[in-house]
């Protein structure tokens, strides 16, 4: 979403306390669709059933596709140990492009046919692996894997072929790794809103009897999900124009956004500590869009070099609660 605001001081000032109005959204789960065709474990089924009971959907092959494009996903899930979906991976890919939330468990990244997934999950030279006499290990790098038995060499032989090792790209990090902590095994990818990992689908006995197969599911789903609110400057034109953009909102969310002349604060108010000094000016609630974003650009006075703006912005969330994003100071050349 994109404004086109004819001076920036002028339209915060249009509504005082916005943040007094009530709530315009409803409560409810995330939208969740699940990629299940032919695992022997349904751990991704499970995981996301357990997190997300009334608003998960789940198809084989035959339909994936047809459902992806039928609305809008806040998560998709897949768990694609075999089988590929009817039509390919093109949509998902348009998917996960346009700024969708996804975890995909894949035997076969490096592909021919599957090569097109490699970008969109900031992936690169990936070669084929065997998780036999493998120890899979944490990089350390998120919370994945709490609650989950790790390290850990014990799987199943289900399938000839387990996945790939991985160059990360882009933002990507590795999450998990083999032997080589460079060619990790599971990555988190797009700023935090993308993992891709291998056959998951190979847990032995350890992770099936005390129920890490399933945990591990369920932290990649929360962890892509509830990334923190990011608000930033993305241009700057002196004597031009000034372009905000808040980012992974949530869909169905609203955000409001803050700025003060007189300093970073604190000051108190019912939505936590904002680092911005009272008195300060509030916009009124912009809805984010499917990808939970909200941009807009705003004429800059010349008259404005010089001096520096201090922002954060308030998002409203579906469940009716709030949260903050980090604080901004921007110095006007």
């Amino acid at each position: 979403m994109h404004n086109s605001l004819p001076n920036l001081l002028l339209f915060l000032a249009l509504s005082a306390s916005p943040l007094l109005a009530n709530s315009q959204t409803a409560g409810g789960e995330p939208q969740v669709l699940v990629y299940e065709n032919g695992s022997h474990h349904q751990s991704a089924q499970t995981a996301a059933q357990n997190l997300y009971p009334t608003s998960t959907t789940v198809e084989a092959s035959g339909t994936f596709n047809t459902v992806l494009a039928s609305q809008a996903w806040d998560l998709v899930v897949v768990e694609c140990p075999g089988t590929l979906p009817s039509g390919g991976w093109q949509p998902l890919v348009n998917y996960v492009n346009g700024g969708g939330v996804a975890v995909m468990s894949f035997w076969d990244w490096d592909g021919s046919a599957n090569s097109l997934l490699l970008a969109p999950f900031e992936l690169s030279a990936p070669s084929d692996l065997s998780m036999v006499s493998q120890t899979f290990q944490d990089s350390g790098a998120s919370q994945v894997f709490q609650g989950v038995t790790m390290p850990i060499s014990d799987w199943h032989t289900h399938w000839a072929d387990d996945g790939d090792e991985f160059t990360p790209t882009g933002t990507a990090i590795g999450l998990g790794y083999l032997a080589n902590p460079a060619r990790p095994v599971m990555v988190l990818g797009n700023d935090g809103r993308t993992i891709a990992t291998f056959v998951l689908d190979v847990a032995g006995d350890t992770w099936i009897g005390d129920g890490s197969s399933v945990r591990i599911w369920e932290n990649m789903m929360t962890t892509v999900l509830e990334r923190e609110p990011e608000f930033e400057v993305t241009s700057l034109i002196p004597g031009q124009y000034l372009t905000l953009e808040a980012t992974r909102l949530g869909s169905d969310s609203f955000v409001a956004f803050v700025v003060s002349s007189l300093g970073p604060g604190p000051t108190v108010t019912p939505f936590g500590a904002l680092d911005v000094t009272s008195p300060f000016r509030v916009t009124p609630r912009f809805p984010a869009d499917e990808s939970g974003t909200f941009n807009f650009t705003s004429t800059l006075p010349s008259g404005a070099s010089g001096s520096t703006l201090y922002m954060q912005s308030v998002v409203f969330l579906a469940d009716s609660t709030t949260e903050l994003t980090n604080s901004l100071q921007v110095s006007i050349p």
